[in-house]
C-alpha cells in the first residue's frame, strides 16, 4: 500500500480517543452538513481501537465517498484523499480513486456501530 504524504517535522505522540471525541464529532456534523448523503466510516488505528487493539495512531482516518470542501486544502494522500488538521487533530479523509475502489466502498458499506464510538466503523475482515 502506497505511504501517506505527511509533512516533515517534529515527531507526533499518539493520540487517545478521548483527545480525539470532540474533533471527530464536529468533523462528522461539518461533512454531514455539506454532503448529507456522505457515506463514511472510521478506519486505521482508531478503528483498531475499537475492536479491542492496543495499537496508538497518530492520525485519525475517515474513509469517505466524497472529501469534504474543508479538507481539500489539506496534503494530498497517496492513496486518494486529503490530510489535514482540525482542532489540532490530523485526520485523513480516505477517498480512492483506484484499484482498490471497490474494497474501500465494501468496507463503508459494511461498517457497524461499536460501543463507544458515535460513528459507523470498519469491521476488522
Amino acid at each position: 500500500m502506497a505511504a501517506k504524504v505527511r509533512s516533515s517535522g517534529p515527531p507526533r505522540p499518539p493520540l487517545s480517543f478521548t483527545e480525539v471525541k470532540e474533533a471527530l464529532a464536529d468533523v462528522v456534523t461539518r461533512l454531514k452538513a455539506e454532503h448529507p448523503r456522505v457515506q463514511f466510516a472510521l478506519g486505521g488505528g482508531f478503528a483498531m481501537q475499537a475492536y479491542g487493539s492496543s495499537r496508538l495512531t497518530k492520525d485519525v482516518d475517515l474513509m469517505v465517498s466524497q472529501v469534504p470542501s474543508f479538507a481539500k486544502k489539506g496534503a494530498r494522500l497517496n492513496v486518494g484523499g486529503r490530510s489535514v488538521e482540525i482542532a489540532g487533530v490530523p485526520f485523513d479523509f480516505i477517498d480512492r480513486g483506484d484499484e482498490y475502489r471497490d474494497l474501500y466502498d465494501a468496507a463503508i458499506d459494511s461498517a457497524k456501530k461499536v460501543t463507544g464510538f458515535d460513528i459507523p466503523v470498519v469491521t476488522p475482515e
